[in-house]
């Protein structure tokens, strides 16, 4: 049975765009058990911000290293060909992926030699090599540093279904990009030099550096235990009192360790892309991949 990977690909896309639309309808009827909405009422246990992060954003970086070793690397081969014959030392990454076929079986293994055979085609460039780069290196700080060694001990845990569902989709995506890149989508080398292509990469760049900054300011604030700015970047919510007027010292005090707990958990981020936005590092995230699509397109 012959196997399309390029055909492969762009179903897996089109289903892609149908489930995000699913998941708008979804969430516009059920609340996200995420962040200051977590419960594991209905949701299953918790896990904790660290594992649950390593867990869900992972997959994007293994199916990536799964997808060149089953292709046998042919787009850093090729992209390099003319300082020196790597197709000699890719044969060996080749090796491996028909080993693990051999394990997966006949039928899989008939689908991993196809594959190689449409990834040979791949001529590979630049274009090819800096869009799959720039993807690994957006999951290499969000699947590593950012859990590792910027998440707070203080943030929210997750529940297990939420991870899983995140897992699932940095798998499927990571297996979309990937293939795509190295099997099916191969760009003119005078591409570097389109302005789609410059300019979906400046906005890309901007977009992952405004997304950086904007998690250091929501981790500073996490961090903070004060009600004090930190760094002029951060202001505690002010909440209204109800017991102004309180007579009894016993109901001020309380109310007052009240809006302490508040004030500790809930803060307004100021700063960089929050002067403009309430989530700037979702809407920071968006144009990032946004410059992606179009450098891509």
């Amino acid at each position: 049975m012959a196997y399309d990977m390029p055909r492969l690909v762009e179903v897996s896309s089109w289903l892609m765009i149908a489930s995000a639309s699913c998941t708008l309808v979804a969430l516009l009827l059920i609340r996200a058990p995420y962040g200051r909405y977590t419960t594991s009422k209905g949701w299953g246990a918790q896990l904790p911000a660290k594992l649950a992060w390593l867990v869900m954003e992972a997959p994007t970086l293994w199916m990536t290293a799964l997808m060149y070793i089953m292709t046998g690397g042919p787009l850093l081969s090729h992209a390099t060909n003319s300082h020196f014959a790597a197709q000699d030392s890719a044969s060996h990454v080749c090796n491996l992926g028909e080993a693990l076929c051999g394990i997966m079986g006949e039928r899989n293994g008939t689908w991993a030699a196809n594959t190689r055979a449409q990834a040979s085609e791949n001529q590979g460039n630049l274009v090819n090599c800096v869009l799959l780069i720039f993807f690994i290196s957006h999951y290499i700080h969000r699947a590593i540093i950012f859990p590792c060694l910027r998440l707070p001990k203080t943030a929210a845990p997750m529940p297990w279904t939420v991870c899983f569902l995140a897992f699932a989709y940095c798998a499927w995506n990571g297996f979309n990009q990937s293939a795509g890149l190295m099997t099916s989508y191969v760009y003119s080398e005078d591409y570097v030099h389109n302005p789609r292509f410059l300019i979906g990469m400046a906005i890309a760049l901007l977009g992952f550096a405004l997304n950086v900054h904007a998690d250091s300011i929501l981790m500073r604030l996490k961090d903070s235990s004060s009600g004090k700015a930190t760094s002029g970047h951060v202001q505690d919510q002010r909440l209204k009192d109800p017991l102004v007027a309180a007579e009894t010292t016993e109901q001020a005090h309380s109310h007052q360790a009240e809006l302490a707990r508040r004030r500790q958990r809930y803060k307004i981020p100021h700063g960089g892309l929050f002067y403009f936005v309430s989530c700037a590092n979702y809407s920071a995230e968006i144009l990032e991949w946004f410059g992606y699509a179009v450098a891509g397109w």
